[in-house]
């Protein structure tokens, strides 16, 4: 037959064990009364640390497996600019220039200055012809090997007005 114990009994039996500290007693003897009932080895500040300490070990072995699972991943963007950058002939000076230049302007990735000599044009023209100085003329050069590099006869060198033919309308 099993033991039947209701909640009011448990509760009971639970609060009659608690001891009970008068009102009368000094602040001394309530305070050795908490730290009777409530000091325990596992609240030491020492243990504490210890827990911190491995908790922190832990963490940092958790993220250095990550890191050891996914570091053939990279970067997908530079990654993808590194292969084109390649693939069109630039060297890593270059490459290095346009990740320069993309991080100077604010971009996201560099790969935004391959997709048009406008924009390239944009972007370097704000860099190596500012307002306020005289042109950088070594960079103004290197920009315009770039350009050349990259799009040809539709590159129009940095110092000059770049001209947009249009098909005029019949």
């Amino acid at each position: 037959m099993p033991l039947e114990i209701s909640l009011p009994d448990i509760l009971a039996s639970a609060l009659s064990a608690t001891p009970v500290v008068e009102e009368s007693l000094s602040r001394e003897a309530r305070l050795e009364a908490i730290s009777t009932h409530w000091s325990t080895p596992l609240l030491s500040p020492y243990s504490l640390a210890i827990a911190f300490g491995v908790l922190g070990l832990l963490i940092l072995g958790m993220a250095a497996w990550h890191r050891y699972r996914t570091w053939h991943l990279g970067s997908a963007p530079l990654l993808t600019f590194n292969h084109l950058a390649r693939r069109a002939g630039l060297t890593l000076g270059q490459q290095w220039l346009l990740v320069r230049l993309a991080r100077r302007a604010g971009l996201a990735t560099p790969l935004t200055l391959l997709l048009a000599p406008s924009v390239l044009r944009r972007y370097a023209s704000t860099w190596a012809l500012p307002e306020a100085r005289p042109p950088r003329r070594r960079l103004v050069h290197r920009f315009d090997a770039l350009g050349m590099r990259l799009f040809g006869d539709q590159w129009s060198p940095l110092g000059t007005v770049a001209v947009v033919s249009r098909p005029i309308a019949a």
